[in-house]
């Protein structure tokens, strides 16, 4: 659930049984791709961060996602071992819901940037 707190967004999250996930599933939007996603969770510097290969969306997108405790002053530290291609925190064209639609497509200058740090 989500629920809007001082104009933040905040994800409240609890395991659920088989039996309400079936229940669930009636209520599933069936004109958007289920999103399948390989999740690797670590610390770095402690902060938390998600690392979300995206394995059946075009492009097989990979975003690094960071829980910070809130602070906005302290500065983000990527870890050497990631190759950070670009920001997409505010991009639109990367929201969940966008990218489960069946017309979506990563954007082509993503790809040809990635094509780049692969192919240099």
């Amino acid at each position: 659930m989500i629920y809007k707190e001082n104009k933040e967004l905040i994800e409240k999250k609890r395991q659920i049984s088989a039996r309400e996930y079936i229940n669930l599933l009636a209520y599933a939007n069936k004109s958007l791709n289920p999103i399948r996603k390989k999740r690797e969770c670590f610390l770095y510097r402690k902060t938390y961060m998600i690392l979300d290969t995206y394995l059946n969306v075009d492009g097989c997108p990979i975003l690094l996602k960071t829980l910070d405790e809130g602070s906005k002053s302290k500065e983000l530290v990527i870890p050497p071992l990631l190759d950070v291609i670009k920001d997409v925190t505010d991009k639109r064209e990367y929201n969940n819901y966008l990218m489960a639609q069946k017309d979506w497509v990563m954007p082509e200058e993503d790809k040809e940037a990635i094509k780049r740090k692969i192919h240099p």
